[in-house]
């Protein structure tokens, strides 16, 4: 069965039309949706059944991949993730990037906000003749993330492996996730205080979003708990919605960008990064994911990487708050870069 998922994804390759792969959090399958023509197809996630891939900054109507044409395939068993990965090279970026947290971290003391994430990206030299043994790679090495890889001729080639639901809505029952924090992969992780503290403004955002649209005694958030991600840990809660109308397209856009990857309050946070970060994220921390009429499962873009064939880029970000240390931040989202990375440099 593998040998037919990989002819498959050669097969879309060549033909260079839009398609999507993806494979749920400990999901046994790969799902697999193409299209026959180039269109760019928009749409609003109440009313349509396709792949949907959102930016990071907003757009009225998002692009999507319908799921017309879909077929699925054995996911290629897990890997264990070695103890050792080499990290990413420290380049010019560390310096601008260690300066622009200390800003961050001024402005949070003027109490402009309580948190901002500030992201980074890093450009390699592309050195696979295409992005889809880097996708079988992700999908044994991540087992328990939402893994994926889109192409639209219009859009171009992205790949991630996210480990932060943003919506799953199934009947009367919605549930996102509150997930901040980050440390190396351990059976007891020792949060800091500015670990949990960051994760608990994370969960009180979102909390504060979803009693404005449903009544608070439905909106139930979980106890927090450590999610594993590759070779990392984060403090995640859980938060469940039970209601007999629910407008994921409204819901959607009231949480996006969710504080995980904008900051507290939303505004103003995503004010100073688009002024302040210096590069456009583009589908980096938007969302994407499946959704029918009858059920949606949307992921935040996380763990990501844009493919060409003379440049990979990698994105990475991390939560600033008034307890952040510039240098521990900088080293946090090292990490976060370190598996794709390797699995970029052949090192996997």
């Amino acid at each position: 069965m593998a040998e037919i998922l990989q002819k498959t994804l050669q097969k879309r390759w060549d033909l260079q039309r839009p398609f999507v792969f993806f494979s749920h959090p400990n999901e046994r399958l790969v799902h697999h949706y193409w299209q026959e023509d180039e269109q760019l197809v928009r749409g609003s996630v109440n009313d349509t059944s396709g792949f949907f891939f959102a930016p990071f900054r907003m757009e009225e109507d998002l692009v999507f991949i319908p799921d017309q044409h879909h077929r699925t395939f054995d996911r290629p068993e897990a890997k264990t993730l070695p103890e050792h990965l080499d990290l990413p090279p420290e380049g010019k970026a560390y310096t601008p990037y260690i300066k622009g947290i200390e800003q961050a971290i001024e402005q949070i003391h003027k109490g402009h906000f309580k948190k901002v994430v500030l992201s980074r990206s890093i450009d390699l030299a592309t050195k696979t003749e295409n992005p889809l043994t880097l996708f079988l790679a992700m999908l044994s090495y991540f087992p328990k993330a939402m893994v994926y890889l889109w192409h639209h001729p219009e859009m171009g080639t992205w790949l991630g492996a996210s480990p932060e639901q943003f919506l799953k809505v199934k009947g009367d029952q919605l549930q996102t996730m509150a997930l901040a924090g980050t440390l190396p992969r351990s059976d007891q992780p020792q949060w800091s205080t500015k670990e949990m503290e960051e994760q608990a403004l994370v969960v009180e955002d979102i909390l504060n979003v979803l009693t404005k649209e449903f009544p608070k005694n439905t909106v139930i958030p979980s106890p927090v708990y450590n999610k594993t991600a590759g070779n990392l840990v984060h403090l995640c809660t859980d938060i469940t919605v039970t209601a007999a109308t629910i407008d994921v397209d409204r819901i959607s856009r009231a949480l996006h960008p969710t504080p995980a990857v904008g900051g507290v309050p939303s505004g103003k946070a995503v004010e100073y990064i688009l002024k302040n970060e210096g590069y456009d994220r583009a589908y980096y921390s938007g969302f994407f994911g499946p959704t029918t009429k009858q059920d949606t499962h949307l992921f935040v873009n996380l763990r990501c990487l844009k493919w060409t064939a003379e440049t990979t880029t990698l994105y990475l970000g991390g939560g600033i708050t008034a307890k952040s240390r510039p240098e521990a931040e900088w080293e946090e989202t090292q990490r976060k870069a370190s598996v794709l990375f390797n699995l970029c440099e052949g090192n996997l």
